[in-house]
């Protein structure tokens, strides 16, 4: 199986201070619909049932088409990943994920709530773990994905622990990359 990773846009309503793409504001040429559309036709006429495609950003959820952009990549055959920063993900929003054709959702966890909140704004971890709460009672796998930094290097027993009572079906390490904010913000 192919993995297409797509940040379906930059804008973000979080400005976490490791952030590789620097996302905030959307892009100026970012795709419509129709050519989201188009790149969907594209992957599926290439690699057809033999991908995942994860759809990220920035948020994915600050687009306005993304439930149509999901449900069209469903009818064309295409297995569905959101990653979310999980604040704008609640139960209803969970079950629309669900039913428009997400498979599984990706939500990152930096450590306890206190360094959580540290690196991606106050009251974040909360909102996160209830994202990921809500996927799950939804029906959709769940991924925690970390970013392991100097910040939280001595929580990885901790995030394993959260990734385990939440259900997850993997927590995935990432490293901190210096680009984006991350480079203005952390030597």
């Amino acid at each position: 199986m192919y993995s297409i990773n797509w940040n379906v846009t930059r804008a973000c309503n979080l400005r976490c201070m490791h952030c590789y793409y620097g996302a905030g504001t959307p892009l100026d040429e970012e795709l419509s619909t129709e050519e989201a559309f188009a790149l969907i036709d594209e992957i599926a006429r290439v690699l057809g049932a033999k991908v995942n495609l994860t759809l990220g950003g920035g948020e994915p959820l600050m687009r306005d088409d993304i439930f149509t952009i999901i449900s069209y990549a469903k009818e064309r055959g295409l297995h569905l990943t959101l990653a979310s920063n999980g604040t704008m993900l609640n139960e209803q929003i969970a079950y629309r994920l669900k039913k428009a054709g997400v498979d599984e959702v990706i939500i990152p966890i930096d450590g306890t709530s206190k360094t959580h909140d540290m690196i991606r704004g106050a009251g974040v971890y909360d909102k996160a773990v209830k994202a990921a709460q809500a996927c799950r009672e939804a029906g959709m796998s769940l991924v925690i994905d970390p970013c392991i930094m100097k910040q939280n290097e001595e929580e990885t027993t901790a995030i394993i622990n959260t990734a385990l009572e939440l259900g997850a079906r993997q927590c995935r390490f990432f490293h901190y990359i210096a680009l984006g904010r991350g480079k203005e913000r952390m030597p």
